[in-house]
């Protein structure tokens, strides 16, 4: 939900320079009752499960029968970052409202060439499961000066499947370096072999996580 909130706030001129991952809005005819639907049996079944939660999220099985919807590898997530979010996702009391404003409000308004504050850049994964890859046309539509990134074998969260790509866009589009990522980060980070949550690492097996982009850069939009 946050790279909508960011594209809007980039069409209004509110930020800068701006990075919106998967966003949500360009969906048309049968696409919005499937995203509503879909995400709304999710978190009810997150929800649902939430006192044997860690039974799914600690093993490869469980996180692929739960989150196939969101990640291209969900069995390669990291188990801390997964529990963290499902725990998140179920305690919020706006999910709800949010999700029915998103899937039933008004569609996505776009911003001709020239009218914001600074360059867009819309990431998209490949095998997005939520905002279908066809989207991301309709959404250069509206947004025509935007850059469009397309993240290979990715699900609907870069920030879990490709957490180093993500965070290198991010700040190759807002102004950032490289440094500041591997200080924020951590060097694993920017190799994509490894992962952290801000400057906190998880042991998980041989290393390989997920970086949590969410408490950094709002859910998964970025704006400067």
């Amino acid at each position: 939900m946050g790279a909508r909130l960011v594209l809007e706030l980039a069409r209004r001129g509110v930020v800068g320079a701006t990075v919106s991952l998967d966003p949500g809005g360009f969906w048309h005819g049968w696409e919005r009752a499937f995203f509503a639907s879909s995400i709304g049996l999710s978190i009810r079944l997150v929800r649902l499960l939430q006192p044997v939660m860690p039974l799914f999220t600690n093993n490869p099985v469980g996180r692929t029968l739960l989150l196939s919807q969101f990640s291209a590898r969900p069995w390669s997530l990291s188990p801390v970052v997964t529990l963290e979010e499902m725990r998140s996702y179920a305690a919020s009391p706006s999910f709800d409202e949010l999700l029915h404003e998103l899937a039933y409000g008004a569609q996505q308004q776009g911003a001709a060439p020239g009218s914001t504050r600074g360059p867009i850049t819309i990431g998209w994964g490949r095998k997005d499961r939520v905002c279908l890859p066809r989207q991301a046309e309709r959404a250069l539509e509206l947004f025509p000066m935007a850059r469009l990134h397309w993240f290979e074998d990715c699900g609907h969260f870069p920030q879990w499947d490709v957490p180093g790509e993500a965070a290198r866009l991010i700040l190759a589009s807002t102004g950032g370096s490289d440094s500041l990522l591997e200080r924020e980060l951590g060097s694993a980070a920017l190799s994509g072999v490894g992962g952290v949550r801000r400057s906190r690492r998880f042991a998980d097996g041989d290393f390989r996580a997920t970086a949590n982009l969410r408490s950094s850069w709002g859910s998964y939009g970025a704006s400067e």
